[in-house]
């Protein structure tokens, strides 16, 4: 049985593209009255512009959809679908398919979480729409504990905390970088306390879906 990945995707306009983004949001509307299998809705949007078809695993199905458009402070219009898909995330895919349909005109951000795996991304790099950028991960007692952060400081007094329960005679400075943390992540990890306890910490960023380790 394949593990799940949810996906949550922000599909955004601004005001001269609005008319776009409405068409789309129409459309979708509608095809999701029927279906809601990613394979059969996105390649007969896909099909009605004369464009190839995208293959989708069987299991990609729309959990749910926005019934309305938005507009945020940025004056960006937008709407969100929530997708889970088979294994692996699905955000580029919908991303080319936004693309091939509007030549640009609309975008796509959004997340991707796949526990299994530990998979973890963020597409929106200005934070727009989806600000955590961390998951914090204790490895502890053949079971694990974890916090999705914000921002760096928060990262840093999360781990401090670990480091101050199991008497770990290190703190971090909340000035320190991305980089910096990675370090004295590193050190504890090596660290006979760490060893001896069996604790592990793992930092994942949700930009590039990469462990700090």
């Amino acid at each position: 049985m394949a593990n799940y990945c949810y996906n949550d995707i922000t599909i955004c306009a601004k005001e001269e593209n609005l008319t776009d983004l409405e068409f789309l949001h129409s459309n979708l509307w509608y095809l999701l009255e029927y279906d809601c299998n990613c394979h059969s809705v996105f390649n007969k949007l896909l099909e009605s512009y004369e464009k190839e078809e995208v293959p989708f695993d069987g299991r990609d199905r729309v959990e749910w959809f926005m019934d309305e458009i938005n507009c945020n402070g940025n004056d960006t219009y937008n709407f969100i679908i929530s997708i889970e898909s088979a294994w692996y995330p699905i955000i580029s895919k919908i991303e080319d398919i936004v693309y091939k349909l509007y030549d640009g005109k609309l975008w796509c951000v959004g997340t991707a979480e796949e526990p299994g795996f530990d998979i973890y991304i963020n597409t929106d790099e200005t934070g727009e729409f989806y600000e955590t950028r961390y998951r914090l991960v204790l490895y502890k007692d053949n079971n694990y504990h974890d916090w999705y952060l914000d921002d760096i400081p928060d990262l840093i007094n999360h781990v401090n905390k670990i480091y101050d329960e199991n008497n770990y005679g290190e703190i971090m400075d909340t000035s320190l970088d991305a980089y910096e943390v990675s370090e004295s992540v590193t050190k504890f990890n090596n660290s006979e306390l760490a060893k001896s306890k069996e604790l592990e910490i793992a930092i994942y960023t949700f930009e590039d879906s990469a462990s700090y380790e």
